[in-house]
């Protein structure tokens, strides 16, 4: 099946299954190594992995919070 032909309802499901083999909220690695489809179209379909990860009704990881050199070395 091309990623052209997938519905979004087909994307979430396998973002469901995903999450249900692996025992946590898929990354974009999970897929890659593990998913059925590739990440472009969910890309395609939802804009970004988050809302395509909250659109199979999940709460997305949260991203590091990026710090400064300076505040590194603050610490």
């Amino acid at each position: 099946m091309s990623s052209e032909s997938l519905s979004k309802d087909e994307l979430l499901a396998e973002l469901r299954r995903l999450n249900e083999e692996l025992g946590k909220v898929p990354s974009t690695a999970d897929m890659t190594a593990h998913g059925e489809y590739s990440i472009a179209p969910y890309y395609k379909h939802f804009e970004s992995w988050t809302t395509a990860i909250e659109a199979a009704g999940y709460e997305p990881n949260a991203t590091p919070v990026r710090r400064t050199q300076e505040e590194l070395l603050d610490d």
